[in-house]
This record gives C-alpha cells, sequence and structure tokens, in this order.
C-alpha cells in the first residue's frame, strides 16, 4: 500500500481579507479571479493569528493576532512593513494556511501578494466534509450560530461602495473588529472541524484548491480566438440557411422564432416532425392548485362566475409542454440528424445555451490577462462528495472543465488549453469505477469476476439481448470495426451496463438512447418497448443490484420512522456485502479469481443511522429540535446527512432538506436513488484516496469526473504515468480488495482528459 503523503502540521495560520465590492463589482456577479483580477480590487483590511502545536501536542493560538487595514496597505494590496515578511515566513510544509472560504482568500495572497500558500485549507470544504452545512448552511456566519459561537456582526453589509478611506476613525476601527472576528470565528471554526477530520481529507481539500490558487494550465490565445471566429462564421451560415429554408426575411425575424419554445415547435412541425414534449411540473402544479380550490369554492359556494371559470380552464389545461430544452434527451438527438431538422435544434441549442462560446470568451479574457487557467472545483460540496464548480457566490463558473465536448459537439476548446512549455500532461481516467463499486457493494461478483479477468461485461450484455455470441460482439467492435458489433458493444451494452444500475426504467434508457442517435427501430413506441425489455434482461442478468436498491429502500424506510422514536438512543443497522461473512461468493466468481477467502471480510461496512451526530456540541442549535440527524454513513467515516427525513404527502415519497443558493427546499429520496447517493459517494471517496497518493510526488492541476490530470517534465512522462498507474488500481483498505483499471493518456494538450 502507497503511504500517505501528508506530513503532520505543527503550525496554522487562520487569514481573512476584506475588499471593496459595489453593486456591479461582486462576488455574486464575477468569479474569485476575476473579481481580484480586477482594476477596481482594493484590500480593505488583513487580519491573522497564528496557532503552534506546543510540548502537550495541541495547538495554541497566539493573540490577538495581527489586524492591518488600508492604511498599512498600498492599492495593490502590498504591505508597508514587515506584515507580509511574517506571513510568508510561515508558509512551509507544517503550516496549514486556514480561511473560510480559500479560493477567494487564497486567490489574493497569490495573485496580489505573491504568497501562494503550500497546504490551503478552507473550513466550508471541511464543514461539508463533517456533513454540518447540510444543516446549517455553509456561511460563517450560519455555523457560527449553529455551533454557538459569537455572532458573525453585519458590519460589511454597509460598505456597499464605499472605500475604507471614507470612513470617520470609529467606522475603521470597527471595521478592524469586525475583520478580526472574522478570523477569530474561523479558527472557533476548524478547532471544531479538525477533531474528526482525517488527515487524507486535509490533504485532499488542500490540493482541490491548489488547483483555484495556483495554477498552472495556460491557454492559447491564437486557438480560442480561432475557436470563437468559426463558431461566429457558422452562425452566420446556419442562420442564412434556416432564414431561406422557412422564407424569414431577416436575422431577428428567425432568432424571435427560434428562442420561443411554441414557435420553435410550429416550426419543426411544418418540417413534418411530431414534436416530444414532456410533463410541466409548473402547470401540474397550477393544475392541481385549480384543482382544490375549485373543490373548496364549490363546497363553499363562494365562487363568482369569473373565477370559476378561471379555475376550471386552469383546472383542465394541458399539463405537456414541447421537450426543446437543452436537458430533453430526444430533442438533442434531432440535433445531431441531417437537413433542416438538425440544424434547426442545433441554432437552437446554440442560442438557448451558447455555453461552449461564452466559456470560450472568459478563458480569452483569461488568456489575454496572461495568467494561468484557476481550475475551480469545490470538493464535497454535492451530496455525495463529488466537485462542484462553482467559483463565486452566483452560479458554476464558465471555466469549468467537468464538461467539455469530448466525443459530440466541438471539442476545439481542449485543444486550447495546454500544458507550460516543456511539460506534458499526464491523464488518469479510472475505468467504469461506479460500475464496479455498484457490482462490489451489492455483492454481484460474477461482474466483478468479469472485470477482473478481463472479460467484456459490455460484449456479455450485448450478447444476452442479442443473441450473437459475446466474442463475436467483442473481437467485432475492438478488432474489426465493425459497426454493427460496435453498436452493440458500445452503444447498448455498455450503456445499459452503465447507465441501468441505479434503477433507470426502460423509458428513460429509451430517451437515453435517443439522445446519442441510437433507435432500436424506426418506429417509436417499439423502440421504447425494447428499451424496456434491455432493463428487464439487465436486471434478470445481475439480480444482486435490483436486492441492492430494495434493501436501501428498506433500511431507508427503517431510518425513517426509527428517526420518530424518541427512544432510539443506541439503534443503528448495518449493509454489509452478501459476501461479507464469508458464505460463498457466487457463481461466476469461485474457482475465476484466486482470492484468499479472508480477503472478503474486508469488504465496505454501511452504516444506517437515524440518531448521527459527529461529537457533543453537533447540531448545537439545529431547527430540527434535535442534536441528532437521519444519516448513512461510509467506511471511509463521509456522512450521507438526511436532515429532514420525513413523508411527503404531495410527492407520496421520502423526502429530506437540502440547501441551494442558501435557500432551504426538499428533495426526494428512495431506494434506487439512495443506492446511487452510496455508490457516487464511495467512487469518489475512492477516487480522491487515489489523487492524495498521486500528488504525494506529483503536480495534480485538474480533475475531470474520473480522470486526474498531472503535469510533469516531458521527460518524465513514462516514469510519471507509471506511478499513476500504480495509485489508480490500489484501494483503500476501507473498500476491499476490488478489482480496478485505469486508462493513461499523455499529451500536450487537454484533449487527454
Amino acid at each position: 500500500m502507497l503511504p500517505v503523503p501528508l506530513r503532520p502540521y505543527t503550525r496554522v495560520v487562520v487569514l481573512d481579507f476584506e475588499t471593496y465590492y459595489d453593486t456591479e463589482y461582486t462576488l455574486e456577479k464575477l468569479s474569485h479571479a476575476d473579481y481580484v483580477d480586477d482594476p477596481r480590487f482594493r484590500v480593505h483590511a488583513l487580519a491573522f493569528l497564528v496557532a503552534e502545536r506546543e510540548a502537550d501536542g495541541n495547538l495554541h493560538a497566539r493573540y490577538p493576532g495581527v489586524v492591518a487595514t488600508a492604511s498599512d496597505l498600498d492599492d495593490s494590496g502590498r504591505r508597508i512593513g514587515d506584515l507580509l515578511r511574517e506571513l510568508a515566513g510561515l508558509n512551509d510544509d507544517d503550516t496549514l494556511f486556514v480561511a473560510h472560504n480559500m479560493a477567494f482568500d487564497g486567490s489574493i495572497l497569490s495573485r496580489r501578494l505573491g504568497i501562494v500558500p503550500r497546504r490551503p485549507i478552507c473550513t466550508m470544504a471541511m464543514a461539508r466534509w463533517r456533513g454540518v452545512s447540510r444543516v446549517a448552511g455553509e456561511s460563517l456566519a450560519s455555523l457560527a450560530r449553529h455551533y454557538g459561537f459569537p455572532d458573525k456582526g453585519s458590519f460589511l453589509g454597509g460598505m456597499c461602495g464605499r472605500h475604507i478611506g471614507q470612513l470617520p476613525r470609529s467606522e475603521v476601527e470597527a471595521y478592524r473588529d469586525y475583520c478580526w472576528n472574522d478570523v477569530r470565528l474561523t479558527w472557533l471554526l476548524f478547532e471544531e472541524l479538525a477533531r474528526g477530520t482525517m488527515d487524507d481529507v486535509l490533504a485532499f481539500i488542500s490540493m482541490s484548491m491548489l488547483f483555484y490558487v495556483d495554477p498552472v494550465l495556460e491557454l492559447d490565445v491564437a486557438a480560442l480566438e480561432n475557436f470563437l471566429a468559426k463558431a461566429r462564421e457558422r452562425e452566420r451560415l446556419d442562420g442564412q440557411e434556416l432564414c431561406r429554408t422557412f422564407g424569414f426575411v431577416s436575422d431577428a425575424e428567425l432568432m424571435a422564432h427560434v428562442k420561443s419554445t411554441a414557435k420553435c415547435a410550429r416550426l419543426l412541425e411544418r418540417l413534418g416532425v411530431a414534436v416530444p414534449t414532456k410533463i410541466s411540473a409548473k402547470k401540474t402544479k397550477s393544475r392541481r392548485e385549480a384543482q382544490e380550490s375549485l373543490a373548496l369554492g364549490l363546497k363553499r359556494g363562494d365562487l363568482t362566475d369569473r373565477t370559476r371559470a378561471k379555475l376550471e380552464k386552469t383546472a383542465a389545461q394541458d399539463t405537456r409542454i414541447p421537450a426543446l430544452a437543452k436537458d430533453d434527451d430526444e430533442f438533442r438527438s434531432m440535433s445531431e440528424e441531417e437537413g433542416p431538422v438538425g440544424l434547426l435544434c442545433r441554432y437552437r441549442l446554440a442560442h438557448n445555451s451558447s455555453l461552449n462560446v461564452s466559456r470560450a470568451n472568459t478563458l480569452l479574457g483569461i488568456a489575454r490577462r496572461g495568467v494561468p487557467l484557476p481550475v475551480p472545483l469545490q470538493p464535497f460540496r454535492a451530496l455525495t462528495g463529488r466537485y462542484t464548480t462553482r467559483s463565486g457566490e452566483g452560479k458554476s463558473d464558465a471555466t469549468n472543465l467537468q464538461n467539455l465536448p469530448k466525443r459530440h459537439g466541438d471539442t476545439g476548446i481542449r485543444s486550447c488549453i495546454k500544458a507550460p512549455p516543456g511539460h506534458v500532461l499526464v491523464a488518469a481516467d479510472s475505468g467504469q469505477i461506479e460500475c464496479r463499486v455498484l457490482a462490489w457493494v451489492a455483492g454481484q461478483m460474477d461482474l466483478i469476476g468479469m472485470f477482473a479477468t478481463g472479460r467484456d461485461p459490455y460484449s456479455e450484455m450485448a450478447s444476452t439481448i442479442s443473441g450473437i455470441p459475446a466474442e463475436e460482439i467483442h473481437d467485432g467492435a475492438k478488432r474489426r470495426g465493425d459497426p454493427g458489433m460496435i453498436l452493440w458493444r458500445e452503444e447498448i451494452g455498455k450503456r445499459l451496463i452503465l447507465g441501468s444500475g441505479y434503477g433507470m426504467g426502460g423509458r428513460t434508457l429509451a430517451r437515453r438512447f435517443l439522445a446519442n442517435r441510437v433507435r432500436l427501430s424506426p418506429d417509436r413506441e417499439t423502440h421504447d418497448a425494447l428499451a424496456t425489455e434491455y432493463t428487464r434482461a439487465y436486471r434478470a442478468r445481475f439480480p444482486m443490484i435490483p436486492a441492492f436498491w430494495r434493501t436501501c429502500g428498506d433500511l431507508l424506510a427503517w431510518t425513517h420512522l426509527e428517526s420518530m422514536n424518541p427512544s432510539r438512543s443506541t439503534a443503528r443497522r448495518h449493509h454489509r456485502p452478501p459476501w461479507h461473512d464469508g458464505r460463498p461468493l457466487g457463481e461466476g466468481l469461485d474457482g475465476v479469481l484466486d482470492w484468499p477467502q479472508h480477503n472478503v471480510n474486508d469488504g465496505p461496512d454501511i452504516l444506517f443511522d437515524p440518531a448521527w451526530r459527529v461529537n457533543d456540541s453537533f447540531y448545537h442549535q439545529s431547527e430540527y429540535g434535535s442534536p441528532t440527524v437521519p444519516a448513512v454513513v461510509l467506511p471511509n467515516d463521509y456522512p450521507l446527512v438526511y436532515p429532514g427525513l420525513r413523508w411527503d404527502v404531495e410527492t407520496e415519497c421520502l423526502v429530506y432538506d437540502v440547501w441551494k443558493y442558501g435557500r432551504k427546499s426538499k428533495a426526494k429520496i428512495y431506494g434506487s436513488e439512495l443506492a446511487a447517493h452510496i455508490i457516487q459517494a464511495l467512487s469518489f471517496g475512492l477516487l480522491w484516496y487515489q489523487g492524495v497518493r498521486i500528488r504525494g510526488r506529483l503536480r495534480v492541476v485538474a480533475n475531470t469526473h474520473d480522470c486526474w490530470i498531472a503535469v510533469v517534465l516531458e521527460r518524465h512522462a513514462d516514469e510519471a504515468a507509471e506511478y499513476m498507474l500504480e495509485c489508480m488500481t490500489q484501494a483503500p483498505p476501507w473498500l476491499g480488495p476490488i478489482p480496478l483499471a485505469c486508462e493513461i493518456k499523455i499529451g500536450r494538450d487537454y484533449h487527454v482528459a
């Protein structure tokens, strides 16, 4: 097993910057990097404290710390005196630099002050790891209230559009106190969260923060300009062709029809297309509310004729609308067609969701500033722990590298992102990781056996539904390049294996096929029926996987009922794979894998706890009236937290509370959905465990889903690839001896990812 590449920390530096902002120049509208690089940027105050590990083994903070205001700093944010030299002198491998939002404070340190924290830590990410942000929110103010810390204060709200030089002395002192209080609260929060945070977790958070505060990837200005020029020319030619097709006299008339869903649907009908439809959640809700109001009004007899007519009209409205959005699979499938239908759909997609063009413009702005590309990845922000890409206080950052086109559409942006001169990118992509982990946890050991012994599950699944021998499908697809066999293996067998593991039904699978230009039959009803038949074949072929969904559903229902029982103090249940207790491993594995029998006892142990808490102070002031919350605790100690778990009459399903952009809403949860959460969280836990070990020796600079990307000197590429392969094929002790695979690619640009 590879060693954990993390030195014990002996010092913690906690810091906080306060800066100028106004209604337009704000993190709600700008990414952290754009905000810090902007000419309007001004530092108003900087505070930090230092905690040293003393002889008793504990960290002790040096009070009162250091606070500097604009009188100590010039406009660029550079210290006049010894302040920054002291801060830089503390920056070594034994020190954690801690901020509540390290992507912001770290960007100021690195981009304005030239201090790149070697081990940056974000307490916001720590709160996500511990699960507390799922209940309390993740702002410093909400977490301080949650733990019963002193109040954060609201002084900053009065600073919009004001520079510190405009403040009277009394307000400057209040500003200093506010900045110092933020540092003190961040220190208290770090102390609280660090008690239950593993060193591996801190290493992963640090690695993720460095993607943003110390970027390496470079951007090719000429390539980006060429990409945008081609996009504009393509748009012009496509618009001319559509105007000729429909008889429009101007681009404005065309755009009015393309952007309107109803008008675009009529254009498709003119082309003889059966426009796909979907249920509108908004119309369904208004229809139900109108029906309830109508029934109540008729019962009371107080409806006017006008109100009654209006309610009757709404109660009888059609809840189906044209499915012409970017997320509608059949519409995306139509955009791949040749001729005017595909052209119209592509034109609508390009103008209603011009993601690639807006991203290219954003990247071009960064490239022209002559700085490396910051990679905004927020660890543990998703419930399953996976990365999200927001690097401001608004929506996801336009530089998101997680969804760059790769197989379909324009992949040109990838070639614009490059390694520095003399270096190459080495990408390690984990193979079928969620499929392997699902089979491992569910106890579908024959599927694991296929992966472990080099058999091809995709060809074997395709063989099950087609009757064609698996060897013929595999050889035809991999060796002869037979289009028919490629279709069976890559588009049907593979998609069925990877897509059906979380309870996907036949209709959804049918739409996924269409979105990827696969038609099982020219007739749509037959296409849907065949997709449903294929999902049934999958479930019959791998019965332990649907059994795992049912187990999750049963344990979820039990967790909900126990969480309502006041006497539930120690009630817990575990899920272990069926092979965990040493029983036979299942047909298709015995005699195929030469594993010692005792290894099967190393499998993952998943804890269902209706009354879970991290420590005595956890949920100190929980709005749920209890210091505990229902949770599923994974074997690496990561909690899937389901606050407010309850039965919802409206959706007829269990729901739980989630926070989105500072607001609480509800999300459905059921057996197969919980199974998806568990497997995705375990898979990403495995992935970041491997990434931390790669980071022990190599400069990891980005992640794209199941792929880590490192930058190395060109002459060291082969050695780096060998090391990354070693890391990516080793599982952590908490998961067990699951067989893993990895594909390594080496190149000069981001096409390797």
